[in-house]
């Protein structure tokens, strides 16, 4: 089964993930559109898509403009019949094992060192992987979801 992580974003393309769920694998990473995702979803036969859900520590208007984005992304996964799932952003940064009152930079600097080793792991390529903090919270994302969900269809 394929597993689509997403770490969604309301001024940028959207940060995912593709994941093989029973191998626990990561077969790819990126940057994507909301355009662009329905095609992506029944391209990959993508299962079950995971996204961080949107937080209040953020300033109204971008927690408005990320809420929206999570229901467009829902709205494309129940029209492709993929299964969906919101994490909040402190179940999955459990799986990066740093305090979660440490500083913002430390968590996602953290963050871009463990997806640059489960890419490392994953990839043929024997170059220093290139990233940012959104494809590696994405990768983590997806790395929560492999290993800590039940997923039911």
């Amino acid at each position: 089964m394929r597993l689509l992580a997403i770490d969604p974003a309301s001024a940028k393309p959207l940060a995912f993930s593709v994941w093989d769920y029973e191998h626990k694998t990561l077969l790819e990473w990126g940057k994507i559109t909301l355009e662009e995702l329905e095609k992506k979803l029944l391209k990959e036969k993508v299962e079950f898509v995971v996204v961080e859900e949107p937080y209040l520590k953020q300033n109204p208007r971008t927690l408005m403009a990320l809420a929206s984005v999570v229901g467009q992304i829902h709205y494309i996964a129940n029209r492709t019949g993929t299964g969906f799932l919101k994490v909040p952003i402190t179940t999955w940064q459990k799986v990066l094992h740093v305090h979660p009152k440490a500083p913002r930079e430390a968590r996602k600097r953290r963050a871009k060192e463990e997806a640059a080793r489960l890419i490392k792991r994953h990839s043929t390529e024997a170059c220093e992987p290139q990233i940012d903090d959104d494809i590696a919270d994405a990768i983590m994302i997806g790395y929560w979801a492999v290993n800590n969900t039940e997923v039911h269809k």
